[in-house]
Formats: structure tokens, sequence, C-alpha cells
């Protein structure tokens, strides 16, 4: 089956799926001045070898750059991609002008930064979230210290693949425990037992937090205290997602194309959607694969994908197309982030976490690091970070996060 037979049939199959600041403008241009500088070795390069074979190499403009009056203007390329240049903010109270980076089936492409430029991004300003979050400083128990509502949990895993902590993420910048001892491990598909942690850990409105289990998914709700249950049947459980603030689906990777029952948190099930069919974009995937979940931020929903579509990469790098993960943002007309892959960067590194306002997606970025929250604003080259989490032991401990709809409608 082709990739567009694909995309024809998910579709037909899905259901309604319902002030910048001048130091991060600096932090663009050096980077994007950086880039620049790479393409000009390698365009001079290119343009002695045509020179000497007597080749004369007609470049044609990318179509879907317009013309804008106030873009600086830029060297005919070479070769595909090449970096554009960023205009500067003409004030604090006007949009920026922004150019993508190269073009995957039409679709714009924008380079996220490189491992090194991520510890020198600009705080996000004004963030519902703690700039850092050390998960060694644990403030107590939620059951001695209630908490209504989480913006954030994060799992840890120990390096025998054993549950060591749940926590969930105050208002308040607190950490608060949980006692997840009754959670029972289930097999996952690859056979092996062990607890699910996942993105979908805490609900949208941050009050329940779901524990996946074999025929029945397990629900803790932080305003009380209280444990419940509720029984599935033979569907998996194993990818269930939150699709609403007290809806649950029963996602199905290898059933694509089905519909999957839903859920509300008190066990009643009514009806069926297919999100995963929701979240497909209409590119080539090559052998690109889902991962995490979709997350919507009004009209636009953000996906993460492995790698293996042949989205260009950043000129002058090591990474060969088809190597590195990417987001993709589908509204109209759509926007690809691609996270080009390099030494230190994790494979599979960079899940959707959410949106924290109606233009500004949130993924996370796992290196030989830590793991870093990261944002980036559709359809520009800005990028901030907005949280980096310490206080694990890297090598031994794996870090799983999940985050509550920061944007309205909770």
């Amino acid at each position: 089956m082709t990739d567009q037979r694909l995309h024809d049939l998910l579709h037909e199959t899905v259901a309604d799926v319902t002030a910048p600041d001048l130091a991060d403008t600096a932090w663009r241009a050096g980077l994007r001045g950086r880039r620049r500088r790479t393409t000009t070795l390698v365009a001079a390069a290119a343009v002695a070898v045509i020179a000497v074979a007597g080749t004369v190499a007609l470049v044609e403009g990318d179509p879907g750059d317009d013309p804008a009056p106030t873009r600086k203007p830029t060297v005919a390329p070479t070769q595909t991609p090449t970096p554009s240049n960023r205009s500067t903010l003409r004030s604090t109270y006007e949009p920026e002008i922004s150019s993508h980076d190269a073009t995957y089936s039409g679709v714009p492409v924008w380079w996220a930064p490189t491992v090194a430029d991520e510890q020198r991004l600009p705080a996000y300003p004004d963030s519902p979230l703690p700039s850092v979050v050390d998960l060694s400083q644990v403030s107590g128990s939620i059951d001695d210290d209630p908490l209504d509502r989480a913006l954030a949990a994060y799992g840890v895993y120990g390096p025998d693949g054993g549950v060591e902590a749940v926590d969930v993420l105050g208002a308040d910048g607190r950490l608060r425990s949980v006692d997840v001892s009754r959670v029972e491990p289930m097999t996952d598909p690859e056979g092996i037992q062990r607890v699910r942690l996942g993105p979908s850990l805490l609900s949208r409105g941050g009050d329940y937090l779901m524990f996946p289990q074999e025929h029945s998914i397990l629900l803790y709700t932080l305003r009380t205290g209280r444990w419940s249950s509720f029984d599935t049947g033979t569907s998996p459980t194993w990818d269930a997602t939150w699709i609403a603030a007290d809806r649950i689906v029963l996602a199905d990777p290898s059933r694509p194309l089905a519909q999957a029952p839903e859920y509300s948190v008190d066990g009643v099930t009514d009806g069926s959607s297919n999100v995963i069919g929701g979240a497909v974009p209409e590119l080539p995937l090559g052998s690109s694969q889902l991962n995490g979940r979709a997350r919507t931020g009004g009209t636009r929903m953000a996906q993460a994908f492995t790698a293996g579509a042949t989205i260009p990469e950043p000129p002058g790098g090591a990474s060969p197309e088809g190597t590195s993960d990417w987001i993709s943002v589908t509204w109209t007309p759509g926007e690809i982030l691609l996270i080009p892959s390099e030494t230190g960067r994790q494979k599979s590194c960079c899940q959707v976490s959410g949106w924290i306002d109606a233009s500004t997606v949130l993924y996370d970025s796992r290196t030989s690091t830590g793991t870093d929250l990261l944002a980036w604003r559709v359809g520009t080259g800005r990028f901030w970070v907005v949280t980096r989490l310490t206080g694990v032991t890297l090598g031994q401990q794996t870090v799983v996060t999940s985050y509550a709809q920061l944007t309205p409608p909770w």
C-alpha cells in the first residue's frame, strides 16, 4: 500500500478532533549566521566544481517562499536545502517575519536547535512551569499534602526497568509523590512485563493519573486520593490515550485504520474514534512511526515521529536524510520541525508535550545530558527552554514526562 493510499484511508476514518525578547532574537540571528556561513562554504565548493566541469546549474526558487519586502536579500542557493535569513523584529508588538529552512512535499520545514545550542536557549517568558525541576527534591506524599490539579507528572524507571517513583508537580512548583504500589505490571508490545508509565499518565485537566492494566484501566483522582478502575474487555490498553478532560480512547497502533473504543472516567463506553489516523499528516512517511501522543492546541494538532521520512537536513551536517526525528503540526498549510540527529541526541528523542499558548508547541528533548522541555513558536525560527529536569542518574534512571493541557479549555 502506498503512503498516499494509506493517508487516504486514514483520513476517511478520522473522527473530528476537537512579547518577544531581544536576547532571543540575537541568539537566533547568531545561529542562522553560523548556518549561513556553513552553506556559503559548501556553495563555493560546488561553484568551483561546476566551473571545472563546464556545467551550468539552474536553481529554481521555492514556490512556497512568497517575497516579503522586509526580508533581507539572500544569495541564490546552489543546493537544497538552504537556510533562510531571519528578519529582525520590527517592534515588540508586530509579528516576526520568518522564512522556513526547507520544504518537504510542499510543507515548510524548520530545523530545531542542535544539542549544543539548546543549552544557550533563552527561558520562555511567564511560564507556568518552573525553569528547573529537581526530581530528587520531593516535598512529601500527596496523601499528606493534597493537590487538586497537577501541571505535570513524572515517572522514573530504575536500571532494572522497575518503577522507582511517580511524582506530580503542582502550581506551587512543589513535587508530591504518589504511592503506585497497587499498579500491576502488564505485557508491553515487546512481550516484557512492566508498569506502563507514558505520555498519557496525567489527564488533560491535570486531575487524574491513568495506569493501563491487563483488560482494565486504573485511575487515581488527585483531589480525593481515590483509586478506581473499569474493565475494557479484550481491547488492548497499552496505548490508552486521553482525548478529553474525562475521556480515554484505547488506541491500537497495530490497527491504525480501526475505530477505537472510548470510555469516560466512570467506565462508560458510548463511542469510538480514530485518534491515530487524525494525527497522521498527508506526507510520505517512509519508515517513520508515531512517537508518543498527539496534542491539540486550538485548531492545530502536533504529533512526533521517529526517523524514516527523507526530510531535508541542515547543510554541512553528518546526518543523511531519513535519520532524524520530526514533529508534524497539522493545520493549513502545515509545518514540520526536524530535530537533526547528532551525537548526544537520543533516538525517539522528542515527544510532543503539549501547547504553552495557542501558537507555541512544547516538546521533550532527550540527550546525553538529560531531558529538557523546549518550546517552538510554530511557523517561526523561535525556540525557548521551558524546564530543565535534574535529579536523576543518567544512564541508570529513565524519566517519563506527562503534562496537563496548559492552554484553555481545560
